[in-house]
C-alpha cells in the first residue's frame, strides 16, 4: 500500500511538473490579459491532433473554450478551468497551463473518453497563434484549432473558492516558518529522518512545503463553520467523490526510494488534516487519523517559492 501511494505521488509530481501545475493564478504576466481578441470571444474546437492522431469529438460537441484574465474556461464532457502562467517565459506567445477546478460527470457512450483526450491535449499545449477568427493552441504532441463562435452556450464558470482563508486571519501562521517535529498517522508514530527538516510556511490562502520536493497546497474554508477548520483545495479530474483537489505546485526531484516513501506518508497525513491549533510556538494540524506537530523555526532554509 505504501509503495502504491509513493508511486502515486511520484506520478503526480511528474505530471504536474510537466504542466507546471494548480490553483489560484500565479503572480506573473498572463497571456489573455495581453490579447483582447482572446478575451472578447468564445472559441469552438474544430480540429485536434494529439500524439500524431486526429481525434473526433462528435459525442461532446460543441467543445468550447472561453478566456478571462489569466484563465481558460472549457466545456467538453465536463466543464472546468485552467490558469495561464508565463513566469520566466521569454516568448510572448508561450505559456504554461495550470489545472483548476472541474466537474466530474460520467458522460454517455464514449463521451468521457473523448473529454479526457481533449483535456490531455489541451494540458500539453504551450504556444498560441491567432489569425483572423482562428486560434491554434499547440505543443510538442498536440495541436488544437478553434474558431470564434459566440452563439453556442458558454462554458460554466468553475473558479477558485472565494472564502475566508485561515492564514489571513492568524498572523502567527503567516509571520513564521514551521518545522515538523512529530507525526501520528493511522495510529502510528512516523519518522522522517531522510527528508529532515520538513518545513512549512503559510501565505494568504496557501501552504508551501519543503520535504524531498517543494510543494504548494491551497487552503479553503468554504462552508466550514469551525473557525479553526479548513480543507485543502485540490483538483481531481475524474473522481468526484474526493473532497480534496490536486495540489497546485510540485517539483519532481530525483528522490531516493526512502525519501519518496517518507514524503508520501507526510503528504497523506497532512492532507488528512482539517483543524489547527496554535499554542505559543507550537502548531498542531489534526484530522480523524492524523496529528502533525510543528514548532517555529525561522532559521532553517525556507520552502522554495
Amino acid at each position: 500500500m505504501l509503495k502504491a501511494k509513493s508511486i502515486l505521488w511520484v506520478w503526480f509530481a511528474l505530471l504536474l511538473a510537466a504542466c507546471v501545475p494548480p490553483g489560484p493564478p500565479p503572480v506573473s504576466p498572463l497571456i489573455p490579459n495581453q490579447v483582447p481578441v482572446m478575451l472578447d470571444n468564445q472559441w469552438r474546437l474544430t480540429d485536434l491532433v494529439y500524439n500524431g492522431m486526429h481525434h473526433n469529438f462528435d459525442l461532446i460537441e460543441p467543445v468550447l473554450v472561453q478566456f478571462s484574465p489569466g484563465s481558460l474556461l472549457y466545456r467538453a464532457c465536463n466543464s472546468g478551468g485552467m490558469y495561464f502562467d508565463t513566469e520566466n517565459i521569454q516568448n510572448p506567445n508561450e505559456y504554461r497551463l495550470l489545472p483548476g477546478a472541474a466537474t466530474a460527470n460520467d458522460c454517455p457512450g464514449g463521451g468521457t473518453e473523448q473529454g479526457s483526450i481533449f483535456l490531455q491535449a489541451l494540458s500539453s499545449t504551450n504556444h498560441y497563434e491567432i489569425e483572423g477568427d482562428t486560434l491554434v493552441l499547440s505543443g510538442e504532441n498536440a495541436r488544437l484549432t478553434f474558431v470564434i463562435d459566440n452563439e453556442a452556450k458558454k462554458p460554466d464558470y468553475i473558479t477558485p473558492p472565494e472564502s475566508p482563508l485561515i492564514p489571513n486571519q492568524v498572523p502567527a501562521m503567516l509571520d513564521n516558518q514551521w518545522r515538523l517535529t512529530g507525526v501520528m498517522y493511522n495510529g502510528t508514530q512516523r519518522e522522517f529522518d531522510s527528508i529532515e527538516p520538513v518545513l512549512i510556511a503559510f501565505e494568504p490562502g496557501r501552504l508551501s512545503i519543503q520535504a524531498c520536493n517543494d510543494i504548494r497546497l491551497y487552503l479553503d474554508t468554504t462552508g466550514i463553520e469551525d473557525p479553526n477548520g479548513y480543507q485543502f483545495w485540490f483538483y481531481r479530474p475524474v473522481t468526484a467523490w474526493y473532497r480534496f483537489w490536486e495540489n497546485a505546485f510540485n517539483t519532481a526531484r530525483d528522490c531516493s526510494e526512502r525519501e519518496t516513501a517518507q514524503e508520501a506518508i507526510f503528504l497523506d497525513a497532512l492532507t488528512s488534516t482539517n483543524h489547527y491549533e496554535i499554542e505559543g510556538d507550537t502548531l498542531v494540524l489534526s484530522g480523524e487519523n492524523a496529528r502533525l506537530t510543528f514548532v517555529i523555526d525561522n532559521e532553517a532554509k525556507k520552502p522554495s517559492d
